[in-house]
């Protein structure tokens, strides 16, 4: 059997190895910090997220309800949350689903916007996508569209320009343009 010394090229190299294993050993070492930053996923709705939405909380703003330009004004407005975010929060949390339904005679249109995360739509109204969704016959909803606003040719935007455009006034609502969903700490709206 060969020596261990001779197999490794001799003892220099024995002292070097065992150098090496004892530097990883050192004070030198950065101190642990605490656990990683948690990475937030995005989160993704589909069609069968919205179901049910006319049962979820219910802000009936009537047909007098003041508005910003000329999208969402016209007919009897109803805005739907999913889930009140906790007391004192500053910002809707991962998750948020709030609907928006304008009823204009034998046509109603309903739009939302879900609060993704994961730094989406991160030039606009950041970790929110907007939709348009339509009734289903048979019951439910489709998406019509989806994305960071509506897409081009939709004739949605109106004179202001797109979703993040006008929603941007809100900023320090976390974008949300309604009286009814205020969070903690935001003045009155501009």
């Amino acid at each position: 059997m060969m020596p261990i010394t001779r197999l490794l090229g001799g003892a220099g190299v024995i002292c070097s190895l065992a150098g090496w294993l004892l530097a990883g050993c050192s004070s030198d070492e950065p101190e642990d910090t605490g656990p990683p930053t948690p990475v937030i996923e995005p989160y993704i709705v589909f069609a069968r997220d919205f179901r049910g939405f006319r049962s979820w909380q219910k802000f009936d703003l009537g047909e007098n309800a003041p508005t910003v330009g000329k999208v969402h004004d016209a007919g009897h407005r109803i805005e739907y949350l999913k889930a009140r975010p906790p007391a004192g929060s500053t910002t809707f949390p991962l998750g948020t689903i709030i609907v928006k339904e304008s009823i204009i005679a034998t046509k109603t249109q309903i739009f939302a916007l879900v609060k993704r995360a994961g730094g989406y739509n991160e030039n606009g109204a950041t970790d929110w996508e907007w939709f348009e969704l339509k009734d289903r016959t048979g019951g439910g909803v489709e998406i019509e569209w989806r994305g960071l606003s509506a897409p081009a040719g939709e004739g949605y935007g109106g004179p202001q320009g797109d979703c993040n455009t006008c929603h941007a006034a809100w900023k320090d609502n976390d974008f949300v343009a309604s009286e009814a969903l205020k969070l903690a700490g935001v003045a009155a709206t501009p």
